[in-house]
């Protein structure tokens, strides 16, 4: 085969291994099935075979997909629910067969209104009870058989906010602290997240044996947990001041040992904050803020390589010899457990608006070679047979 740099891959040549589709660098748009319009690639399997997410369905809203990107050459439609309206799948067990996400009830005016469900191959959906004295629950990530599930309860006015978790494949909500719980170990064992019970708001983790309080930055008042590696040894986030000068927000890496290390901050940007971390903790996704003194401003989807520090995700996706065509990158939203598989969704433009388009970038050697040294090699290489 003739050398190339890149290989943009289409939906009937994705007959291949997992192992061999990260092995070049790709963009791959989510291939909806013919008739749908529009998707966003929300989680990844930790392997970067399967990918979830949601497809526009004309007439019906959106519903949850998932897609197996190596035998499959469109989506999977898990299908409506009677009362509801909008769903989304947002993370995948190892093996494929249980999908965890949110169904947003249809009578009720508000994104938050939300169900989260189990839906498993054999079964369908199972439906997942808010805590008690709660309205709504909403699913945010899964152990790796899907048995643990982690996401926050709220109460019909929204005025009391719960994290927890969904255990052992219940559909009962148990309560952790106030505030959110954001991504889970593999094992189920150690979750990360945001809680109000310390002085102010502060990232955790949570174990059996409860909350630990992962602290602040120096200089800062606030931080926020998002992230955790497959076994639970390093939890990511953002720690910074509200109200305090531009720069103030950065993004951070906790470990048990070396406790909360500064990863810095987007160069030109007011905060940055890492949301998914591969299971080195060398490769990581994010977002940085371009905030003023006095009001929000634009946000934009990065990425972070150890040693190498951040860099917006439109570049680092340039950088790799590949392109996006006319869709401009909009998040970034999950990864692969070696960060050879980043999800994601942006906007392309169509006749009198933009659609929302779910995507799939591969990335070579993303556990061990620096985003300097990732041009260099592309333009250098060959690929390898399976």
């Amino acid at each position: 085969m003739t050398p190339r740099a890149v290989l943009a891959i289409a939906p009937a040549l994705l007959l291949t291994s997992a192992a061999a589709v990260a092995d070049i660098a790709s963009f791959t748009q989510v291939p909806v099935i013919p008739g749908n319009d529009g998707s966003a690639a929300l989680g990844v399997s930790a392997n970067g075979q399967y990918i979830v997410g949601w497809v526009h369905v004309p007439g019906s809203g959106s519903q949850p997909f998932r897609w197996n990107r190596t035998v499959e050459s469109s989506v999977q439609n898990l299908g409506a629910s009677a009362g509801h309206i909008l769903g989304d799948a947002v993370d995948i067990s190892d093996d494929g067969n249980t999908v965890v996400g949110n169904w947003r009830y249809q009578n009720i005016g508000t994104m938050e209104a939300t169900h989260a469900f189990r839906w498993r191959q054999a079964t369908g959906y199972q439906f997942m009870n808010a805590a008690p004295g709660h309205a709504f629950g909403h699913a945010m990530s899964a152990s790796s058989n899907g048995g643990n599930v982690v996401g926050v309860s709220v109460t019909s006015n929204y005025g009391t906010r719960t994290g927890g978790r969904w255990a052992s494949g219940s559909a009962i909500f148990t309560s952790t602290a106030s505030g959110t719980l954001y991504d889970i170990s593999a094992s189920g064992a150690v979750a990360v997240g945001m809680s109000d019970d310390f002085s102010g708001t502060h990232a955790v983790r949570w174990t059996a044996s409860g909350l630990t309080d992962l602290g602040v930055l120096p200089g800062k008042s606030a931080s926020y947990g998002y992230g955790i590696t497959r076994d639970g040894t390093k939890l990511v986030g953002m720690s910074g001041s509200w109200g305090a000068p531009v720069g103030s927000g950065r993004a951070f890496m906790w470990t048990e040992t070396g406790g909360m290390q500064d990863l810095g901050i987007l160069a030109g940007a007011s905060r940055t904050t890492l949301t998914r971390i591969n299971d080195a903790g060398t490769f990581g996704i994010g977002y940085a803020n371009y905030d003023t003194d006095t009001q929000s401003g634009p946000q934009v989807p990065v990425v972070w390589r150890a040693g190498a520090g951040f860099m917006r995700a439109d570049q680092f996706i340039a950088g790799l010899g590949i392109s996006p065509g006319s869709m401009s990158i909009y998040e970034l939203t999950g990864i692969s457990g070696d960060g050879t598989v980043v999800t994601g969704y942006g906007h392309t433009p169509i006749p009198f608006g933009q659609r929302a388009d779910g995507f799939v970038v591969t990335v070579p050697g993303a556990g061990s070679i620096s985003i300097l040294a990732t041009a260099t090699l592309l333009t250098t290489r060959k690929r390898r047979h399976a």
